[in-house]
């Protein structure tokens, strides 16, 4: 018991240490203004993000509750996800609705599918002796992608050309990174073989050049766009559905 004591001690002081940085750096860019006040904060919040990795051998002493941390970064993703659907809104008014409003409802349904399907239904939370610290890491991927999947939905309707593509695919590319990341944590009838995620890069790759040939096509840029995250959520859908059949036959042979 007094190991576990010590071991508790040693985590809550790496992680005030870890707050103590990012407290400093932010009232550091608070001296400043500008560029300088942003790239402080921004340091002082990535060093505190990264820190953590030198502190993952006193994180897995205390093994971390991986039903509970699943639940709430599955809540907060979720309701990142509620702030996209209010980021499409404005294209639900009477004045705005068309048929691409309906398009970019899909990508949203399809992000959630996609996501759902690894944190809710195959990921396995009876990991033994987990920091955790991995499945963070993924989820700040995870998160960035989403919101600057958001930002791109404020410009739905305008010809912001390559960079307008550049914002739209660097987060899908940071959101299915963050996700397939993930699939070590899989259950064992869910564990996809790495040729899995060939026609998942394949599709994202041939979607991100197609965009930008249209890049002066807003309508076409969310037709692309829904077609590529429709197929990601099938396919990773069909994925595990057919893994976790053929898991199923060979336990009934032996």
């Amino acid at each position: 018991m007094h190991k576990e004591n010590a071991d508790n001690k040693k985590l809550i002081t790496d992680f005030i240490r870890i707050l103590t940085v990012r407290i400093v750096a932010i009232l550091l860019s608070l001296l400043f203004t500008g560029n300088v006040s942003i790239i402080l904060a921004g340091v002082g919040v990535s060093l505190s993000i990264m820190s953590t990795k030198m502190f993952e051998k006193d994180m897995r002493k205390v093994p971390v509750n991986m039903p509970h941390l699943i639940e709430r970064l599955t809540l907060l993703t979720i309701i990142i996800l509620g702030e996209m659907i209010v980021a499409i809104g404005e294209y639900f008014e009477f004045e705005n609705f068309n048929i691409y409003s309906v398009l970019l409802l899909i990508q949203i349904v399809g992000l959630f599918l996609f996501y759902i399907v690894e944190f809710d239904h195959v990921i396995d939370e009876n990991l033994p002796a987990q920091s955790g610290a991995g499945l963070i890491y993924n989820h700040y991927c995870v998160w960035f992608g989403l919101n600057l999947c958001t930002i791109d939905y404020d410009y739905a309707n305008e010809k912001l050309g390559t960079a307008r593509i550049v914002i739209m695919f660097l987060g899908i590319f940071l959101f299915y990174f963050g996700v397939l990341n993930s699939l070590k944590y899989n259950k064992k009838g869910h564990r996809l073989n790495k040729s899995f995620i060939i026609p998942l890069v394949a599709v994202c790759l041939i979607g991100f050049g197609m965009s930008y040939y249209f890049r002066e096509s807003p309508k076409l840029l969310t037709i692309i766009c829904t077609l590529v995250i429709v197929f990601q959520a099938i396919y990773f859908i069909c994925s595990n559905i057919v893994s976790l059949s053929k898991e199923v036959e060979i336990k009934k042979k032996m």
